[in-house]
């Protein structure tokens, strides 16, 4: 698992940059709560990302809520913004696992 470094937007504003999903298939990024995360995909198939959640233990009657971010061919997919409470570990960590990391990149963008 690797992690992505979190870019900050500014009124000045931004030019992210991508990283390359991780070929172990999954990723991690600190989130405070107020980060987004842009995924492309660069092929000819749709993929996924799947943002984890962390509510342990669930609620009686209720279930964790994983956030599936679907890109299609050729396209990209912003998410966010995830509730520490739902989606951090211990660590201030978001995890994100991926369907394949060919042909994907990610930038996780903060917007405080």
């Amino acid at each position: 698992m690797a992690e992505i470094t979190v870019q900050s937007l500014t009124t000045a504003g931004l030019t992210a940059t991508y990283t390359a999903a991780s070929s172990g298939l999954s990723d991690e990024f600190v989130n405070n709560g107020h980060t987004l995360i842009v995924v492309k995909n660069s092929v000819a198939a749709t993929n996924s990302a799947v943002v984890t959640s962390r509510v342990s233990p669930v609620p009686t009657g209720l279930v964790a809520v994983n956030v599936t971010v679907e890109v299609s061919a050729s396209g990209e997919r912003m998410s966010g913004f995830f509730d520490q409470a739902a989606y951090n570990d211990s660590s201030g960590k978001t995890a994100i696992t991926w369907s394949t990391h060919t042909g994907i990149t990610i930038a996780a963008i903060s917007v405080t």
